[in-house]
């Protein structure tokens, strides 16, 4: 290009010379050093920064000096401190927390003056916020009930309105131990921790060599790893916790108990008598076992008293009334709150009495406690347990009639308690209707009794429709599909009133008939919107940053909630290659907005009520995703999820007796043939049925039969009469043992997708995060935007299957001993497969050696034998 211009390439008519943020302009370089002559001082400017960098390295000198420093601190340190103050002459001063606030409260006060708001506005507001939490506190009684729980703890009353839980568990047993004449562990600040662990990081770094392993469960630090310039290290449970069932999915017509073990885990302490003086704990951290102290460990009988005392307020509060109600009432839920504390302090970290092991074992007699009692349930009394959660079960009782359930549930309550002797469960709530959904998330009709009289409430826990994330219109929409569900109506009412609300609705989205307000999605911001990471991804993060780059001072620091839209350009719909967080604008920005951005139509059609719908609708007869999308507009195509089917409709689970061969390979791969003549490819059915069709047709009816062709003649069907286009036994043993190792190729590949529809993630890698109760692996990478599980496209069933199905096909033995039919036909068809068996001997004990190698037909006898 510069030879090209050199013609027309002139002298340039200025000089420029760039100093770091200074630049000198001339017409000549000459200019230019006159300039520089000019300014004479600069020499001593350069001095005095020097002097300045000195300085400021002099007073930092125990830091930079300092070998036992990570170089990548020190340096950090130097850029930071030594050379703006060098190069820039800015000064950097060790602020305290205290100097913060005063430049934030003078920042604060400014703006204020800015905006017109005055200090009589200010005095007013305080007055208002005073007022609001002095009736918040007096409606919890937070007065009473803070005295209370002091007098019960021994502790400071300032520290119990703090909320300082774990501190009054642990003077209640600073007191309960020093009355006994123990000796209490020392407590540790979480100060000195952090600099223990610092410490050992640091001789690590230095020396090059192990140290003592930082423990994050070392009771001298049991505050954990400390903040990193990451931010907080997250550590996950280090043990576990409650079991938590595999929920039976489905829409239950019939009354559902719910029956829950009253304060399980302190009652486990009592029951089993588990405490610091009985359990022998090991050095390896293992879980320990059960104590066989006869002796009465502190714990249990601290929790004794406890119990006792609260049993007798409560008998006290029976015959009271008026204030002396109010007060029992409120005496009673202190001495509840602190029993229940008790096992949160073992668990607790930062306690002085945090005890792992014992913790450990606590829960570990909870899940086998909730196991037991479902075995109980289902083996001695038969009834179906749909879901188990920690320290509850739901029965289901098949019953309309609420007397006869509540029998059931007496029943129960009988055998399982009378195993116990401080373990107590009992009967929490009555359901008439339930949609159970998966884990921890279910709607259902709740009845409850006030004055003696039946009432209906509906209970929600977990579902989409109670989280902010998602937008008023999704919610609203969610909540009439869930009544519809929950009213009782039959199945072909509810699916049509759904279809007809979805299709009133995304009819009046494209009309403009929905306010925008119903569009409006919110989400926290749990950090300052510079600190994310990730916030070109994150829709309300991009709006804060965008609010601050505008001029705002409100609504987009941590701790306040973003409202955004999520919109597209006029004209260009969802097409827009832009991604969602780019396309999401606060509602303020689209009112003031001159129609260049409208609401996308499609996204919430797609990705805000499909998503809602989809997930109460999949137990519900009648209906599918597809259907729910074409109902809303969309394109059914992209809705068609095989992840749920592989859920409800398993049919691996089935033995081989429950049904025939068709159900069982209905979903196989056919076995296919290619021949070596024409390279053509046909498709084989099972030699028996073959055998079978052809014995009892007419001759005239098998001309130009293809399965029939294949297995009698062993010709290609698709050759002429003339030509060769036989098939050899190796040629199918071959091809047969090329497709079966391609369906283990298959599997190998270890696909993964996402069963939830409005994502479809696929992948190969793992996700090793856990969340929640999941399984590690299963937790979708799209999370928090997506809360669905990555499930196998191949399973192990679906391989099993695969091999057992080239088994049927080329059986020409077990077949006749299932077949029952006249003795003269089944002479015939023995014959023919004498004749046959032969030919395909090969390729049968070839997937007959795949097949057996499979782990998943096999049953481990030590996974179902127990030793006494």
């Amino acid at each position: 290009m510069d030879v090209l211009m050199r013609s027309i390439q002139g002298e340039v008519p200025w000089c420029m010379l760039f100093v770091d943020d200074v630049v000198l302009i001339d017409e000549l370089r000459q200019g230019v050093n006159d300039k520089l002559e000019g300014i004479g001082k600069i020499d001593e400017d350069v001095s005095h920064h020097v002097g300045v960098g000195w300085m400021k390295w002099r007073l930092a000198t125990r830091i930079l000096c300092d070998k036992k420093v990570p170089p990548k601190l020190t340096g950090k340190f130097y850029r930071v401190v030594v050379r703006p103050a060098m190069l820039y002459g800015t000064e950097c001063w060790p602020f305290k927390n205290s100097h913060i606030q005063k430049l934030k409260a003078a920042e604060m006060r400014m703006l204020r003056w800015m905006c017109g708001f005055t200090r009589a506005d200010g005095i007013e507001c305080g007055e208002t916020d005073a007022w609001l939490s002095m009736e918040l506190m007096f409606h919890l009684s937070v007065l009473p009930l803070t005295r209370q729980l002091t007098n019960i703890s021994g502790n400071l009353w300032g520290k119990t309105l703090q909320g300082a839980r774990a501190q009054r568990v642990e003077y209640l047993l600073l007191h309960a131990f020093h009355a006994k004449k123990f000796i209490v562990p020392d407590k540790f600040s979480s100060h000195a921790k952090e600099a223990k662990i610092t410490k050992r990081k640091l001789n690590h770094d230095d020396e090059g060599k192990e140290t003592d392993p930082v423990d994050a469960d070392d009771p001298n630090i049991e505050g954990g790893i400390p903040e990193t310039d990451h931010g907080k290290a997250k550590k996950g449970p280090s043990y576990s916790g409650g079991l938590v069932l595999e929920p039976k999915r489905g829409l239950y017509d019939k009354y559902i108990l719910l029956l829950d073990f009253n304060s399980l885990y302190p009652s486990i302490i009592q029951e089993y008598n588990i405490c610091f003086t009985t359990v022998e704990r090991s050095l390896d951290g293992s879980v320990p076992p059960l104590p066989s102290s006869k002796r009465t460990g502190l714990l249990p009988e601290l929790l004794k008293n406890l119990v006792e005392r609260r049993r007798m307020v409560k008998s006290w509060l029976k015959t009271a009334s008026g204030l002396k109600a109010q007060q029992f009432d409120i005496q009673q839920q202190a001495l509840k709150l602190t029993a229940n504390s008790m096992y949160g302090c073992l668990g607790f970290s930062n306690s002085r009495f945090y005890a792992k092991s014992l913790a450990e074992l606590i829960t570990s007699q909870g899940r086998e406690i909730l196991q037991s009692t479902v075995n109980l349930v289902q083996n001695s009394l038969n009834l179906e347990v749909i879901y188990g959660d920690t320290d509850s079960i739901m029965i289901y009782s098949g019953l309309d009639d609420i007397g006869k359930s509540k029998a059931i549930a007496a029943k129960v309550i009988q055998e399982v308690n009378k195993k116990y002797k401080c373990l107590e469960i009992d009967l929490d709530g009555v359901y008439k209707r339930m949609l159970l959904l998966k884990k921890k998330k279910y709607a259902a009709v709740k009845v409850q009794f006030k004055d003696g009289k039946p009432y209906e409430v509906i209970e929600k826990k977990g579902l989409d429709m109670v989280r902010r994330d998602w937008s008023l219109l999704s919610k609203e929409l969610g909540d009439f599909c869930l009544s519809q569900i929950l009213s009782g109506g039959s199945c072909e009412d509810v699916v049509e009133s759904i279809h007809n609300a979805l299709m009133k609705v995304q009819e009046e989205m494209r009309n403009g008939q929905i306010e925008l307000e119903k569009y409006v999605i919110t989400k926290s911001l749990t950090k300052p919107p510079e600190a994310y990471p990730d916030a070109k991804s994150q829709p309300h993060v991009e709006v804060a940053l965008r609010l601050k780059k505008s001029g705002y001072v409100t609504g987009c620091s941590a701790g306040d909630t973003v409202p955004y839209v999520i919109c597209c350009e006029q004209g260009d719909g969802s097409n827009n290659s832009a991604g969602i967080a780019q396309r999401a604008r606060h509602p303020d920005e689209l009112k003031r907005d001159n129609g260049n951005w409208i609401v996308d139509i499609d996204y919430y059609l797609a990705q805000q009520i499909h998503p809602v719908i989809s997930r109460l609708c999949a137990s519900i007869q009648g209906t599918s995703p597809a259907r729910l999308a074409d109902c809303l507009g969309l394109d059914s195509s992209k809705f068609q999820s095989k992840s749920s089917e592989a859920v409800n409709d398993d049919r691996s689970n089935l033995p081989s007796f429950a049904a025939d061969e068709e159900e069982r390979f209905r979903d196989c791969e056919p076995l296919t043939l290619t021949c070596p003549s024409c390279s053509g490819s046909f498709e084989c059915a099972p030699i028996f049925s073959s055998v079978c069709s052809s014995i009892s047709q007419k001759p005239a009816d098998l001309q130009g039969g293809t399965a029939s062709k294949v297995w009698e003649r062993f010709t290609c069907p698709k050759c002429p009469e003339e030509s060769v286009g036989n098939i050899s036994s190796a040629l199918i043993a071959n091809q047969v043992k090329r497709q079966v190792e391609g369906f283990i190729s298959t599997y190998y590949k270890g696909v993964m997708m996402c069963d939830d529809e409005t994502c479809n993630y696929i992948t190969r890698g793992l996700n090793l995060r856990v969340i929640g109760d999941s399984e590690r692996g299963t937790v979708c990478p799209n999370y928090p935007r997506c809360n669905g599980q990555l499930l196998r496209q191949y399973t192990e069933a679906d391989l099993y299957r695969q091999l057992s199905y080239f088994c049927y096909v080329l059986d020409t033995v077990r077949c006749i001993d299932k077949w029952q039919v006249e003795s003269n036909m089944r002479i015939q068809v023995e014959k023919e497969l004498v004749r046959i068996r032969p030919l395909v001997e090969a390729a049968a004990s070839t997937v007959q050696k795949f097949r057996d190698r499979c782990a998943y037909g096999w049953v481990q006898l030590k996974d179902v034998i127990v030793s006494i």
